[in-house]
C-alpha cells in the first residue's frame, strides 16, 4: 500500500515509516488513484496526507496527489494543464474547490472527457460545488450530470447524524450509522438525485435532511462514488469516513472484495519498524517535544522531564552542559498492537492537529 508524489504530490508518512506496509504484492498490481485537491476554504495541505494515508492503509491503492496550494475559487489545478492529465490512472478522486472555474469547453473537453470515456471517479465534499458553468444554479450543469446530485450551498457547521439508507450496498455493508463533529451539510438543491444516481446515506442536521453519500452512473457507463461529507480534518481523519471513501473508490473500479480491501502486504504495521527506522523517526521529533538532558558539574546526568511527567530542576550554577538527546521519550512498542488501519488513522488524526 503506498502513496507517492510527483511535482505536485505528497509522499505518505506511513509509506516513509515502513516500506513493507506500502509495497504491493508482486502478484497483484495496485489500483492507481489520482487525488486532485486544492482551492478555497479547506485545509488541503493536511487533508492530502490524511486521505492518501487513510486510503493506502485500507486497500491496495497507490495514491498520487495533485495538490494546488492556491486558496481561491478561480484557479485551475495545474494538473489539468496537460491534455492527458489522467493517463496512467485507474480512478480520479476529485476533492478540489474551484467554484469559479466556469469555462464550459475546459470543463467538458479536459476535466470531464476521460470520465465520459469511462474513467471511474470519486467526488468528495467541495468537489460537488465546482465548475459552475452557465445555467448554474438552476440548470443541471455538465458537472452536476457527472456528480449525480445538484448542490448549491450549505448551512452553519453542526453535527450531522448519518444514516445509511441502503445497507445492502456493497459499499455500505457492515458500516454503522454515526454522527460527525460540527460539519457542513450540503443541500440537495433540486430536491432529489438525478435518475442516474442512487442514495447510500442521508445526513440530518436539525430539521435539514439531505442525501450525503451516493453512487452515479455517468454517461451510461462510468461509475462515480460521491459524498458531501468531509470539511474538517477531524472528520476526514475519522476511520468511519475513510472506510466509506475507500469502499466507494474500490466499488468504482470493480475491486470491492476481500482481495483488494486490505493492506497489500500482510504483517506488522509501521509500529514494527526496524531500529534504523525508529532512529530516523526520532530525528523528526516536533519542536517542544524533544528530550532535554542536563549534565551537572558533579557528573550526574538529570533528565529535565521524563515520560511520566516527573521533573528535576537543577540549579543553574550546577549545570555544566545542556543538549538534545536523539531518542524520543515515547516508549518503544507503544503502538505494536494496532492494526495497519488503526495506525494509519492515528497518523492521519495527528496530522490533522497541525496548526491548531
Amino acid at each position: 500500500m503506498r502513496s507517492h508524489r510527483n511535482d505536485l504530490t505528497y509522499e505518505s508518512p506511513a509509506h516513509c515509516l515502513h516500506p513493507a506496509l506500502a509495497a504491493a504484492p508482486r502478484e497483484q498490481k495496485p489500483t492507481r488513484a489520482l487525488l486532485v485537491l486544492g482551492g478555497c476554504c479547506h485545509d488541503y495541505a493536511n487533508q492530502q496526507r490524511i486521505l492518501a494515508d487513510g486510503i493506502a492503509a485500507r486497500a491496495n491503492v497507490e495514491v498520487t496527489v495533485a495538490y494546488d496550494p492556491d486558496k481561491g475559487t478561480k484557479h485551475l489545478n495545474p494538473v489539468y494543464e496537460k491534455a492527458d492529465w489522467y493517463k496512467g490512472f485507474d480512478v480520479i478522486i476529485h476533492d478540489e474547490c474551484s467554484a469559479d472555474v466556469k469555462d464550459l469547453k475546459l470543463i467538458q473537453e479536459t476535466i470531464l472527457k476521460p470520465h465520459k470515456d469511462g474513467l471511474p471517479a470519486v467526488v468528495l465534499h467541495c468537489g460537488m460545488h465546482c465548475y459552475r458553468s452557465e445555467g448554474w444554479p438552476k440548470a443541471v450543469t455538465p458537472w452536476f450530470e457527472f456528480t449525480g446530485l445538484p448542490s448549491t450551498g450549505h448551512g452553519a457547521q453542526k453535527p450531522i447524524a448519518i444514516t445509511y439508507v441502503d445497507k445492502e450496498s456493497p459499499i455500505t455493508r457492515g458500516l454503522g450509522d454515526w454522527t460527525t463533529i460540527n460539519e457542513e451539510l450540503y443541500n440537495n438543491s433540486a430536491g432529489k438525485l438525478l435518475d442516474t444516481a442512487h442514495a447510500l446515506a442521508r445526513g440530518k442536521q436539525g430539521k435539514e435532511d439531505f442525501v450525503v453519500a451516493w453512487t452515479n452512473i455517468y454517461n451510461g457507463k462510468t461509475k462515480v462514488f460521491a459524498t458531501t461529507i468531509g470539511h474538517n480534518n477531524e472528520t476526514v481523519a475519522d476511520a468511519r469516513y475513510l472506510d466509506l471513501v475507500t469502499r466507494g473508490l474500490l466499488w468504482s473500479v470493480d475491486k470491492l472484495d476481500d482481495q483488494h480491501l486490505k493492506p497489500a502486504v500482510k504483517g506488522k504495521a509501521a509500529a514494527g519498524a526496524t531500529a534504523p527506522d525508529r532512529a530516523a523517526a526520532a530525528k523528526k521529533i516536533a519542536q517542544g517535544f524533544e528530550t532535554q538532558g542536563f549534565k551537572t558539574r558533579s557528573g550526574d546526568e538529570v533528565e529535565f522531564r521524563n515520560a511520566t511527567g516527573a521533573s528535576a530542576v537543577p540549579r543553574k550554577r550546577e549545570i555544566d552542559r545542556r543538549g538534545k538527546r536523539d531518542p524520543s521519550v515515547m516508549p518503544e512498542g507503544l503502538v505494536g498492537n494496532l492494526s495497519p488501519e488503526e495506525f494509519a488513522s492515528l497518523l492521519a488524526y495527528l496530522e490533522s492537529l497541525k496548526g491548531k
